[in-house]
């Protein structure tokens, strides 16, 4: 295809726009390709995604307890439900901020973000007059939550609108009341209010963990570089080809990452050709144009072809003589 036909660029002469876009060069890379779906597009990966023993109705009938529960006299006038309700509303800001992620949304452009998060950040770190393990069950509670929600800000933040999420895979074991307080979960169930708000805002936490364990587990392999085969590619700012066994439409979307000298690149490209490969007719030769690529990733596209020019032209040059004559 024309589009990533071979481009020839004269010696000291600086490369247009439109010879970036028709210069190519075939290289060897780490890369993933995978088709996006119309549901996808619509819904996000994980739209679907509740875990077995937690569903969205286990949720809502969760919150109902926990809302009466805050109606208790004795405790709002103790100050237990506001502790508690401030922990609970830290925890709805991420849980709205993983939801809005499995929707494939971000929702720092939602106009309820600033409120919300100007909420989040207004409740602090419980404290006690001593050491106590029920205090120290409740600050790992808070600080699970700032992590979480950290790393979903974070993955908002790189994936610059691509619906493609980046996280750390580190995972942690999901909190145990009764890893602080041997009885608080039997407490809880005679009707203690203390144990049981803890054990039901444990709860609700360790449900969203989980979901957001199976979330990393999924976008791992797309995401993490180590997982990537290495691919023969024809390459340019504009698009790429190479020769595959598995099956596109012509028009099909998919999205692919490039690993380029230590650095990823995320990009949507359309399919726009395909023909028997020449050399090994049991594969097919696609072509592929970017869609609506950032100029920041066609630089660094172009830029580490120029590099790999000026390689070849130390290592063999009569080969780089060729492709720059």
């Amino acid at each position: 295809m024309q589009y990533i036909s071979e481009g020839r660029v004269k010696r000291g002469n600086k490369m247009t726009k439109q010879n970036r876009e028709f210069f190519r060069l075939d290289v060897s890379i780490p890369m993933s390709l995978e088709v996006i779906s119309p549901e996808y597009i619509d819904q996000g990966l994980f739209s679907n995604l509740y875990l077995d023993g937690y569903s969205k109705q286990d949720q809502k009938a969760l919150n109902v307890e926990l809302v009466a529960l805050f109606q208790d006299c004795y405790y709002l006038q103790n100050g237990g439900v506001k502790l508690f309700s401030e922990l609970n509303l830290k925890l709805e800001f991420m849980i709205w901020l993983m939801e809005n992620l499995m929707k494939g949304e971000d929702p720092r452009s939602d106009i309820q973000f600033v409120s919300r998060w100007k909420q989040y950040q207004s409740v602090t770190r419980p404290v006690g007059e001593k050491e106590s393990s029920f205090i120290a069950l409740l600050q790992d509670f808070y600080s699970r939550v700032e992590e979480i929600t950290s790393e979903l800000l974070v993955s908002f933040e790189s994936s610059r609108g691509s619906n493609i999420y980046q996280f750390d895979q580190s995972v942690h074991q999901n909190l145990n009341c009764n890893g602080y307080l041997n009885n608080l979960k039997e407490q809880a169930e005679k009707g203690n209010w203390l144990a049981k708000v803890a054990c039901l805002l444990v709860r609700k936490l360790n449900a969203y963990e989980d979901i957001f364990r199976v979330i990393k587990y999924h976008t791992q392999q797309l995401t993490q570089s180590d997982y990537w085969p290495v691919e023969q590619v024809s390459l340019s700012g504009n698009g790429f080809a190479l020769s595959l066994s598995q099956k596109y439409a012509l028009g099909e979307t998919v999205r692919v990452f490039f690993l380029l000298d230590e650095q990823r690149i995320y990009v949507q490209a359309e399919c726009i050709s395909e023909h028997v490969d020449t050399v090994d007719k049991s594969l097919k030769r696609y072509a592929f144009k970017f869609k609506n690529i950032e100029s920041e990733d066609e630089a660094k596209i172009v830029r580490y072809l120029n590099s790999q020019v000026l390689h070849n032209r130390v290592s063999t040059p009569e080969r780089a003589e060729r492709l720059s004559a």
